[in-house]
């Protein structure tokens, strides 16, 4: 798929695409992400919305972990409206492909919304 995958599901309303990206630029983000289930924007009240990224799909810890709790992740003012964006930002992952994955969570429980692979390309310094 032209160096990208990426998990589309039936619950977004649109599919998020990670194209690959050179390690040290500034990843633009993602400008607007709308959540929907069965149509119906997913009320974001409430929520911990989370992207994780892991080098290895069985590791433990992401080596990035963006969210709206803490630093990355930002819930439209209007959180029934079910948008969130990601700032633009450098990532400072290294070379390789990272599984990701689009989680909100209430309380204990998490619903995986979207997952796919981003490909981190190495820098070349001239």
């Amino acid at each position: 798929m032209d160096g990208f995958n990426f998990f589309y599901c039936f619950m977004m309303s649109a599919a998020v695409r990670l194209h690959p990206h050179k390690a040290g630029d500034v990843w633009p983000g993602l400008s607007s992400v709308v959540i929907k289930v069965d149509g119906v924007p997913l009320d974001l009240t409430g929520t911990v919305v989370e992207m994780h990224f892991k080098r290895y799909v069985g590791d433990a810890l992401p080596a990035l972990a963006l969210g709206s709790e803490g630093e990355g992740i930002v819930v439209r003012e209007d959180a029934t409206a079910g948008t969130f964006s990601v700032p633009a930002r450098v990532v400072g992952l290294r070379p390789g492909r990272y599984f990701w994955e689009l989680q909100v969570r209430t309380g204990v429980e998490r619903v995986t919304y979207a997952g796919g692979t981003w490909e981190i390309m190495p820098e070349v310094v001239l």
